[in-house]
């Protein structure tokens, strides 16, 4: 069952007042598996995502171009994939990762994010335009 939740939050620096909505769904217990894989409990129910040390593995274009939906964005000429949950090393590991199987130069950027290069801009674009939704493609032209 789904459940719709309202709230609202104060801009501090107009006074306004914006109303926001959001989704609280049951989780399937077929991705139990994966959430095991890539999130660890620390306190209690208190948990962490984590980068699993063969994601060189797992990682494809499919999930590249879910990865960029999600939170990420075209800047300038190139592109930054925001990771700001990770550790340094985290970010450097998928850095790596990102060269060794998908040949993209990256950097690593502050605030944890990873700036795809100008010159790997067009190949990950190609990489991705395949598998991202119609309604997100906006975020790279």
């Amino acid at each position: 069952m789904t459940k719709v939740e309202k709230g609202n939050i104060k801009n501090t620096n107009t006074g306004k007042i914006y109303t926001f909505y959001y989704f609280i769904f049951k989780s399937l217990v077929e991705f139990n598996e994966l959430e095991s894989l890539f999130y660890i409990k620390i306190k209690g129910s208190k948990r962490i995502k984590i980068v699993i040390a063969n994601i060189g593995n797992l990682l494809t274009e499919l999930g590249l171009a879910y990865w960029f939906m999600v939170d990420d964005n075209k800047t300038g000429k190139g592109i930054y994939l925001n990771i700001n949950c990770f550790s340094t090393t985290e970010v450097s590991q998928l850095n790596q990762v990102l060269y060794d199987k998908f040949e993209l130069k990256c950097s690593l950027h502050s605030r944890n994010r990873i700036y795809i290069w100008t010159k790997s801009t067009p190949k990950f674009i190609k990489m991705i335009t395949p598998f991202m939704e119609e309604s997100m493609k906006y975020k790279i032209r």
